[in-house]
């Protein structure tokens, strides 16, 4: 491992070769800058690389299973690390991708699939907010209890028709097993400039979507 590199920008490095895909590294300036460009034919995709690093209570916890065998009793917030980096990394893709572009924001856990702060809950509720019951209240002294008719997403999203625009999609590298990774790449239904699936075609690339359905709550499916 490149000692001058962060771990998640030397799997990226990594899994970018493997697939043949054309990465440059942008380099540093004054201004808030991104990673990296990736160049697939005629697009250029602005990429910045983000690491989600354990909290000190979660260290600790390994700590205890390793010495006894068991941990700790740990409290999180659903898509609090995500939306930090989301927060984070606008600024250096919105000055790159200047709405001409699509903008590619990369999560690295550790190499985990669906890390502690990084599974498709975790940046679904980042990126459409927390799930909301809605509620029909019936009048008041006809005896009925309220009824929930569906549910919706509301607070704390990083991600809206106004905000974050420049973030094409919220992607994981992971590491599933000896000698494979894996991108899995979550689409934003807001994007300025949308990022075109078929553009990251590999075996090693899965593509979601968020599928909305009311009254239901929204979830991801994967896309061919």
């Amino acid at each position: 491992m490149n000692p001058n590199k962060t771990d998640s920008e030397a799997y990226f490095e990594a899994f970018c070769q493997r697939n043949g895909f054309a990465l440059l590294p942008v380099p540093v300036g004054a201004d808030k800058t991104p990673d990296y460009t990736l160049t697939v034919g005629d697009t250029l995709i602005v990429v910045e690389v983000k690491e989600v690093q354990p909290t000190p209570d979660e260290l600790e916890s390994e700590r205890l299973v390793a010495e006894r065998g068991y941990g700790k009793a740990i409290s999180r917030t659903a898509g609090k690390q995500v939306r930090k980096k989301i927060a984070d990394c606008g600024p250096q893709l919105r000055t790159r991708t200047q709405g001409e572009h699509p903008g590619l924001l990369v999560l690295w856990e550790r190499g985990r699939c669906a890390g502690l702060h990084t599974e498709p809950y975790h940046i679904g509720v980042a990126m459409e907010g927390f799930e909301q019951m809605v509620l029909t209240v019936p009048p008041i002294g006809s005896g009925e209890s309220p009824s929930v008719v569906g549910l919706k997403h509301g607070g704390r999203r990083r991600i809206t028709d106004t905000a974050n625009t420049s973030i094409s999609a919220v992607a994981l590298l992971c590491v599933p097993g000896p000698d494979r990774m894996l991108l899995q790449v979550f689409h934003n239904r807001h994007a300025a400039v949308p990022l075109d699936h078929a553009l990251l075609k590999s075996p090693e690339v899965a593509h979601f979507v968020v599928r909305i359905q009311p009254p239901h709550r929204t979830d991801w499916i994967e896309i061919a």
